[in-house]
């Protein structure tokens, strides 16, 4: 394609040098732009470690240093919820806001509270929640002002009444722990903990009355067309997220794990039966001749059933007192591991689970004592005697 007879070539390359112009400019703008990026990622990786640092400096394990102190320390104020063994404390600085913390004596350290994100619920979500509360009550947060709910963090050591300082508003609060929760939907960087309140307690805080996030759950079986129907409502000054292939991918996921674990459950009790029934066949037969005697003497066909009952019985209550307490002891250390470390839930025995399985060794014991009885009813005492 030829600009020629279009414009001159004076005015192309007039033209031309003030594309390359602002191109460079944007380049420049750019390079800007990226290097101020990896300023903020190492001035952010750079407090991190500061805090590090100090958290590490403040638990005075290595003794005090006096300069250190002098030169951040403000004041320090102990709190009335303070005992003998621990002391909750009000660490103000001469820079930034009060830090919360309790000093254990017999640690001798200081354990501080991580920086905070404050959110609310509605009823709902609220309802949820009930779910994960591994300590206190949803239903005070919802009903009393200036309470909320934490959500448990590893080195977090909030529990349940104690008064936590947020910084809403513009300003230093103080919010009662009314509950802890073993986890919610929101996400959280590093070192900072969730505090969860109610929508009335948020708008007393922080003066602030819209919404930042708007939940929507869709009934099984809707459609796209309805979907994009909300997404045109909401506009695109709004961001919109469709989390329904994610949540059917979880669920996926979740039911693919549960059919194994279930599976590899089943064939674990399947083998269970067999060496059960197998054991007590094996046991009744090799005393078969000694089953002839007892009948040879005087022993009904309901006498040697009830010893049958009777051995398959001792063999049942010994095994399940056995299992039981080995059982127990390694689910709580498994739980402990995999569960409890993580999400803080509570040990507590699976009687629902130990049920079942009982009366799979009932059933099994049944299955098992069937055979050598009836075997023994239609044998004569001659047959018995001789059987080998």
């Amino acid at each position: 394609m030829s600009i020629e007879g279009v414009i001159s070539t004076a005015e192309f390359k007039q033209r031309n040098d003030g594309f390359n112009e602002q191109a460079k400019v944007l380049e420049e703008r750019l390079a800007a732009l990226q290097a101020e990026a990896e300023k903020g990622q190492r001035t952010a990786a750079q407090m991190e470690e500061i805090r590090t640092a100090l958290e590490q400096e403040l638990t005075f394990q290595n003794g005090i240093n006096s300069a250190l102190v002098t030169t951040i320390l403000d004041k320090i104020v102990v709190k009335k919820d303070s005992t003998k063994e621990k002391l909750h404390l009000d660490i103000h600085l001469k820079f930034g806001g009060p830090w919360r913390a309790v000093f254990d004596r017999e640690k001798s350290s200081v354990c501080f509270n991580p920086s905070l994100t404050e959110t609310a619920y509605e009823s709902k979500q609220f309802g949820w929640a009930r779910g994960y509360l591994l300590d206190g009550s949803i239903e005070e947060v919802q009903t009393e002002p200036g309470t909320g709910l934490v959500v448990k963090e590893t080195a977090s050591t909030v529990q349940v009444g104690d008064i936590i300082t947020v910084q809403a508003g513009g300003r230093a609060q103080e919010l009662k722990i009314a509950g802890i929760l073993s986890d919610c939907p929101f996400s959280n960087a590093a070192g900072t903990g969730i505090v969860i309140c109610s929508e009335d307690t948020f708008r007393q805080m922080t003066g602030l009355s819209n919404y930042t996030v708007l939940d929507i759950q869709l009934n099984s079986g809707t459609s796209d067309s309805e979907v994009n129907a909300i997404h045109r409502v909401a506009g695109t000054q709004y961001t919109f997220s469709d989390e329904r292939l994610g949540n059917s991918s979880t669920r996926g996921i979740y039911y693919c794990f549960n059919l194994f674990v279930y599976g590899f459950l089943v064939l674990i009790a399947l083998i269970t039966i067999f060496n059960v029934v197998n054991s007590i066949a094996m046991s009744v037969a090799s005393r078969t001749k000694q089953y002839g005697a007892f009948r040879a003497i005087g022993l009904s066909t309901r006498q040697l059933s009830k010893m049958v009952v009777a051995e398959a019985g001792a063999y049942a209550l010994s095994g399940s007192v056995a299992g039981t307490v080995l059982g127990l002891l390694a689910n709580r250390l498994l739980f402990a591991m995999l569960i409890g470390q993580k999400w803080g839930e509570p040990w507590g025995i699976p009687w629902s689970e130990l049920g079942i399985i009982l009366l799979i060794l009932l059933f099994s014991v049944a299955l098992a004592v069937y055979g050598p009885i009836k075997r023994i009813h239609s044998m004569t005492i001659v047959d018995t005697i001789c059987a080998q």
